[in-house]
């Protein structure tokens, strides 16, 4: 096994220094509030091998907990979570082009939006600054 500063790095690296679910730049915030999650908690059998680590930002990360599944807000049904490893982010959300929101295309994406909760206000307001500020050097796709 690696040792956790080569994973960090290789999950870090392998993101391009975004988190892996809402898409945040560590530039925004610091790298002190990034951290590499479990995508499949260990409580569920998850191993800490680079297929099943994300980057997330510590808010998506703290959100997700050990959650791989939530509620559809649509549907009312179970849907799984979000996947880095094993779902395009764009099959599953679409980026509002007059808003700073995040909009999930599928039952996996309406969960995850909904349960690391993309669109509150605080979350809106650090993508305008993004897109209003950073979108030369920081493209929001």
């Amino acid at each position: 096994m690696k040792s956790t500063h080569a994973l960090r790095y290789l999950v870090d690296v392998r993101a391009a220094g975004r988190c892996e679910y809402c898409r945040r730049y560590k530039v925004m915030t610091g790298v002190l509030f990034f951290e590499v999650e479990h995508i499949t908690p260990r409580a569920l059998g998850g191993a800490t091998t680079p297929d099943n680590l994300a980057f997330a930002c510590r808010r998506c990360n703290l959100l997700k907990s050990d959650k791989i599944v939530a509620v559809d807000p649509r549907t009312k049904r179970s849907a799984s979570l979000f996947n880095p490893r094993h779902d395009r982010w764009s099959d599953h959300f679409r980026r509002s082009r007059d808003q700073p929101c995040i909009y999930g295309r599928t039952a996996t994406g309406r969960a995850t939006v909904a349960l690391l909760r993309f669109n509150e206000t605080s979350e809106q307001q650090v993508r305008q600054i993004q897109r209003d500020h950073l979108a030369h050097a920081f493209p929001l796709d």
